[in-house]
């Protein structure tokens, strides 16, 4: 029978009934007031009872005499220490024995005291847990970290890896606000994080840790989402020779992975990113350094080829929709462009869309092209790299008012005229307005007055679209002049004189077949798949375009980066991607941040020491010399 069960009275061992003791006033205090109000006021006041007492009316018949002298006698030595003794008084004992009998008592009440801590202590782990249960385990995890280093000092402070990794994410998220961060909260410093950072093997090449996390992300993924289109392209970078402390390598060579180096320094960045075509999900795959441009020959040995199989799969190659328009453009802005149809032969000239331009330009504020601008027409402001200056060009808008004036004659406040190739150039424009939006599609259903801006089907009216287009490719032609330049492109063997009048075909304009039929295989290869419609937004380059926007906004501002920046920015990225909602591993439904911080734990594998000033006498001197050398 337990301790708190006994009952008061001497002898009695009912262990069953109801105990009853005064409530404690400081919990419920209704109660005491209750229990006060219910006892005569006589019997409460200065009286106290003794600690000793014992209950003497209402009992039953038995002898309780001498009960209070037995319990005076061995209240002291019922379970003490001396009662192991066999000793009833302290001064019984040796001098020895009583030193010995305060150190055992003081060991003792610090015990009870420890006891009485631990209790109290997992009582408020309890309490804790209780309330962090419905927060999610990463917030969780943090609240406690934080809880558990509060009062440390900076130098004290012992970090998890989960802490450091929590750390990371933060710094790579926003490297200007982590500082502000880590005055609030305790965050590892920054060595710290870069130390993490060296531990992540990331280099020039193919990347195992990278397809092997990629492996284990996709077993997840049903068949239709495992579909996806590996995109490549170049940045450029600036030349520069860095020394690695961390691995003892100079950095700024050709490097293709580990094993193929060169002495010739790298000036761009080819990267390689997969983004799938049913599920929203992209990622960064290798990267290696070169020197200028890939060349075409270099990419392939028949870059004409159709198809490639790789392990039985069937690879279909494209070229990006938006740099095809941008060639088009480009090439209108110093030659006509000639559609020979069946109908008839229009002309498109850029010297038509000036005069559109300057026509409508002089309404002011009720323009009919709001959208057109010096830097869209202006050949001298033009931004060729924009995509968007292309597309508002070769747009409906611009087709249909520039038909308007031409067949209204109507003539600008200088005298502007249109000339009689505007309906072909208006007819031109329309057609690729239209090209442009059957690559381009990205919602289910078609908007308001664009049929073809929404996904393949064959539902959809873009295969018959498509045959109608790859008809009118094969009739257009650049009327220019023959150049040494564009003898490199030319598929025809025949060579002309220098100068001499021209049907030019570019590969801006050839590739767009190349690409309409490698959609057209693409489509039907999902369809086998049990995939009924392709976004064809999710074949261009924007994802790996928008990454090197964010290579260049790491660092404040790195609108240059090196090679060895960029290897420190590509694992930024790397991880930031795996710690998004937008990545492979993310749940549109309900996601656990806990996965963010177990995707970026799985690169972790390789443990690098910082060596310190004295490890520089490893290096051999053939190779800062040989690198000199070259430089020279």
């Amino acid at each position: 029978m337990s301790w708190y069960r006994k009952c008061a009275v001497r002898g009695c061992q009912d262990s069953v009934s109801v105990r009853h003791r005064f409530p404690n006033p400081t919990k419920f205090m209704y109660v005491f007031v209750q229990w006060v109000d219910c006892i005569v006021e006589d019997n409460y006041g200065n009286n106290r009872l003794r600690k000793d007492a014992v209950p003497s009316l209402n009992l039953p018949d038995q002898q309780i005499s001498n009960a209070t002298d037995e319990i005076l006698g061995s209240s002291r030595t019922e379970s003490g220490l001396l009662h192991k003794l066999h000793v009833t008084r302290e001064t019984h004992l040796s001098p020895k024995a009583k030193k010995l009998y305060k150190i055992a008592s003081h060991l003792s009440r610090a015990n009870r005291r420890l006891r009485c801590t631990r209790r109290l202590i997992r009582s408020t782990r309890e309490v804790l847990n209780e309330a962090l249960h419905h927060l999610d385990s990463t917030v969780a995890t943090f609240i406690k970290s934080q809880i558990t280093l509060a009062g440390s000092k900076s130098q004290g402070r012992r970090y998890s890896l989960e802490d450091k990794l929590m750390g990371l994410i933060l710094h790579k998220q926003s490297g200007r606000g982590y500082p502000a961060l880590s005055k609030i909260f305790a965050l590892p410093s920054k060595k710290t994080i870069m130390q993490l950072l060296n531990r992540i093997p990331i280099n020039p090449g193919v990347n195992d840790v990278i397809f092997n996390n990629l492996a284990e992300v996709v077993s997840g993924l049903d068949e239709s989402s495992k579909y996806c289109a590996v995109m490549f392209d170049e940045m450029s970078l600036d030349p520069h020779i860095h020394l690695n402390v961390a691995t003892k390598e100079f950095e700024g060579f050709e490097t293709n992975d580990d094993e193929q180096r060169s002495a010739v320094i790298a000036d761009h960045a080819l990267v390689f990113m997969v983004r799938g075509l049913v599920k929203n999900w992209k990622q960064p795959l290798a990267y290696t350094f070169c020197r200028s441009s890939t060349k075409i020959p270099s990419a392939s040995e028949d870059p004409t080829r159709k198809y490639l199989f790789l392990n039985g799969v069937k690879i279909i190659h494209i070229y990006d929709p938006p740099h095809l328009i941008k060639g088009i453009r480009n090439n209108l802005l110093t030659e006509n462009l000639v559609w020979e149809s069946a109908e008839d032969k229009y002309v498109a000239s850029w010297q038509n869309i000036e005069t559109a331009y300057a026509i409508d330009n002089a309404a002011g504020s009720l323009r009919a092209m709001p959208k057109l601008t010096e830097c869209h027409v202006n050949r001298n402001c033009i931004k060729k790299m924009k995509v968007s200056y292309a597309t508002q060009v070769f747009s409906h808008t611009v087709a249909s008012v520039m038909t308007l004036m031409a067949r209204a004659g109507i003539v600008g406040i200088q005298g502007e005229k249109l000339s009689e190739t505007a309906q072909g150039t208006a007819k031109v424009l329309k057609f690729f307005d239209d090209l442009m939006d059957s690559v381009n599609g990205y919602s289910l259903y078609p908007s308001n007055g664009k049929p073809l801006r929404s996904a393949v089907s064959r539902c959809t009216d873009h295969f018959e679209f498509w045959v109608e287009a790859r008809q009118t490719l094969r009739k257009m032609y650049y009327q220019g002049f023959y150049t040494t330049f564009y003898a490199l492109f030319s598929n025809n063997n025949q060579t002309a004189a220098e100068g001499t009048e021209e049907q030019l075909r570019p590969p801006s304009l050839v590739n767009w077949t190349v690409t309409i039929n490698g959609i057209i295989d693409i489509f039907e290869m999902l369809e086998q798949g049990n995939v009924n419609h392709l976004k064809c937004r999710r074949l261009n380059q924007d994802p790996i375009e928008n990454f090197f926007g964010q290579i260049r906004q790491q660092g404040l501002r790195d609108t240059n980066p090196t090679c060895s920046h960029f290897k420190n920015h590509f694992k930024t990225l790397l991880i930031n991607n795996f710690s998004s909602r937008h990545s492979m591993s993310a749940n549109c439904e309900s996601e656990n941040s806990k996965n963010y911080i177990v995707a970026v734990k799985k690169f972790i594998t390789v443990d690098v020491v910082v060596p310190s000033s004295t490890d520089f006498c490893s290096f051999p001197s053939e190779t800062p010399n040989f690198a000199l050398q070259y430089i020279k």
